[in-house]
């Protein structure tokens, strides 16, 4: 497995959406390559994520599997690193095995956002003792 991961090959698990397998190589699918920049440009520009699965639905985009969007996969799409061409596993970091869909810069945006609005806004005039624990 090592060897193979070594190589740029695919050593197995779920299929991430936005590439293909082929010939045990990932490629990029550009069709969900273009799907997936979309997401991330319109998270880094301030739509909310109900609403990027909205404009999805309008246009008749799905999934793999056929199904539309749930927010649960836009948020995991959000914060998969492989569409920067990155693959860790334990303490390895291999470049090879992704090809690249997304830039750093565009991912670090999309991270900072998640991570400012992961509590949410406060929404009291009052600070109670054990928020945000």
């Amino acid at each position: 497995m090592d060897e193979s991961r070594r190589k740029g090959q695919y050593t197995g698990g779920f299929g991430v959406y936005g590439y293909d397998l082929v010939n045990k190589k990932i490629v990029s699918n550009e069709h969900e390559a273009d799907i997936v920049n979309l997401i991330f440009q319109r998270y880094a520009s301030g739509v909310f994520v109900k609403d990027i699965i909205a404009e999805l639905n309008e246009k008749g985009i799905m999934n793999k599997y056929g199904r539309p969007f749930a927010i649960n996969t836009i948020h995991h799409i959000l914060e998969n690193e492989h569409y920067t061409g990155i693959y860790r596993l334990r303490d390895e970091v291999f470049t090879n095995i992704y090809p690249r869909i997304i830039s750093d810069e565009l991912f670090n945006l999309v991270k900072d956002k998640k991570e400012a609005n992961k509590y949410g806004g406060r929404k009291t005039e009052v600070i109670y003792f054990l928020s945000k624990k």
